[in-house]
């Protein structure tokens, strides 16, 4: 009998133990889906901004005798379009690489640990956070739009209105002029070094 007995109870682990894996896989391949989706939209809305760029130096090339100051401004347009452009492109390298680390979390089972640490590093409601998970933002699209935020100063919720609305994190960056390299200084110390 008290084999018996253990043996349900070795049953119960492992049935438990599985259930909790099944869990974390699904949650990774949500993850991976949600970073998959992400990095899709990211290159169509880049693929807007380089043909608009590409549009503006055809424009030139077919023009003849640009005035002085036109030749400014338009230094000046496609400078500002390339800014913008190499912004989004660093938003989907980020997306990118907090998927690995959002792959990582679920494997490790420590999604607590993980919204624990966005609510430290950028200050965040633990209850805002759970808000934004219930309405599917994952981990790494949370880092994203967090670290946006926080490299232009702006409310989470501006940000996350946008994303939740279906713009891509490029468009977004565009929108609120994030800078080249903004982004990676914002999230800098996000992950703690040992």
């Amino acid at each position: 009998m008290k084999q018996v007995r253990q043996w349900k109870w070795i049953m119960v682990a492992g049935c438990a133990f599985a259930l909790g894996y099944a869990v974390a896989q699904s949650s990774a391949e949500r993850a991976v889906s949600q970073a998959q989706s992400d990095l899709d939209a990211n290159a169509a809305a880049l693929n807007k901004q380089w043909a608009a760029i590409n549009e503006e130096l055809k424009r030139v090339v077919a023009g003849t005798n640009i005035e002085l100051n036109q030749a400014e401004q338009l230094q000046k347009d496609i400078e500002s379009k390339a800014t913008a452009a190499v912004a989004g492109l660093e938003t989907s390298l980020v997306r990118a690489m907090v998927a690995i680390l959002e792959k990582t979390v679920h494997a490790n089972g420590i999604e607590g640990e993980a919204y624990g640490r966005l609510s430290e590093f950028f200050g965040a409601e633990p209850s805002y956070l759970a808000a934004l998970k219930g309405k599917g933002v994952t981990i790494g699209s949370m880092v994203t739009g967090l670290g946006i935020a926080k490299a232009k100063n702006l409310k989470p919720e501006t940000v996350f209105e946008a994303y939740l609305a279906k713009k891509s994190w490029a468009d977004i960056a565009t929108a609120h002029k994030l800078q080249p390299t903004e982004l990676m200084k914002a999230l800098n110390g996000l992950v703690p070094r040992d």
